[in-house]
């Protein structure tokens, strides 16, 4: 057994059957396990992509539902602004609201002459929101 390295090498190496059916089924062996962790793993991802999906579905439709609710309070500030900004007279405000309860700047208008006699519609200017448009969300 104290054969150089070399010698080692070029000496042909004896294969056996029962040597050769070992190496063949421990490679089938490792190759199973492999395919059955991949396989595992594939599921897992499958599963958490599902469940992301569903948290991204599930964000979408708040999303939409938190404009719907934006949109329907702008509309409402706009119909606000406008009862509030007819006249300078008590006629045209609600009963139930005073004088006190006007908002400053209409008020302030009304002291400095810029809302017109009671005869004439004012001019209404109402303050839009600006707004960013928003990216998209991920599209499939």
């Amino acid at each position: 057994m104290d054969k150089p390295a070399g010698e080692a090498l070029r000496s042909p190496q004896k294969y056996t059957w029962g040597g050769v059916m070992d190496f063949l089924q421990e490679q089938q062996r490792t190759m199973n396990e492999r395919e059955t962790e991949w396989l595992l793993e594939k599921q897992e991802l499958q599963a958490r992509s599902t469940s992301l999906e569903g948290e991204l579905k599930a964000q979408e439709n708040i999303n939409r539902d938190l404009l719907k609710r934006i949109k329907m309070l702008e509309y409402a500030l706009r119909q606000e602004r406008l009862k509030y900004s007819k006249g300078p007279g008590e006629e045209s405000l609600p009963a139930a609201v005073s004088s006190a309860s006007i908002p400053t700047t209409v008020a302030n208008a009304e002291t400095m002459g810029e809302i017109p006699a009671p005869g004439k519609e004012p001019e209404v200017k109402v303050a839009k929101r600006r707004a960013q448009r928003h990216r998209e969300m991920l599209k499939k």
